[in-house]
């Protein structure tokens, strides 16, 4: 997952100065649901190292794009505060997401809690396009093209 995270990070940085968040965000989220999925519906050795690497891949693309997102959205004197808010939202979403994960895994099996990742990572697609591109897209404040 750090290899996946590290190489996504060399790649990422540039696309996101050239203002393609929304793009980022999407691919972010589709390599996500496919690495869930493909560990829910094929638990082989090498499909477990592979998706360790895309969601590493996935993770190192999500954090800084919807990062970026949240930022341009705050005027300079309230940056500290946004990337307060978004990370413990974030550490609160894994914790959460780790504690659900293991209540399927008790109650179900692996494959049920990993097949859970992809489809919410799915609606999660959805729910990007239907109504946080468009409160992006109104409420920049003009740091970045899009």
């Amino acid at each position: 997952m750090g290899l996946g995270m590290l190489v996504s990070r060399f790649m990422v940085g540039r696309q996101i100065d050239r203002g393609r968040v929304a793009e980022l965000s999407v691919i972010s989220l589709s390599i996500l649901t496919v690495s869930f999925g493909a560990l829910a519906l094929a638990p082989l050795e090498w499909i477990y190292y592979a998706s360790a690497i895309l969601i590493g891949f996935g993770f190192g693309i999500f954090i800084p794009t919807f990062q970026t997102m949240k930022l341009n959205m705050a005027d300079r004197g309230h940056r500290g505060a946004v990337n307060s808010t978004f990370f413990t939202a974030f550490d609160i979403g894994v914790g959460t997401g780790m504690f659900l994960g293991g209540k399927i895994y008790a109650y179900l099996n692996l494959n049920w809690a990993f097949g859970t990742g992809a489809l919410l990572n799915l609606l999660a697609i959805v729910y990007f396009y239907r109504i946080s591109l468009d409160h992006y897209r109104k409420n920049k404040l003009g740091v970045d093209s899009d």
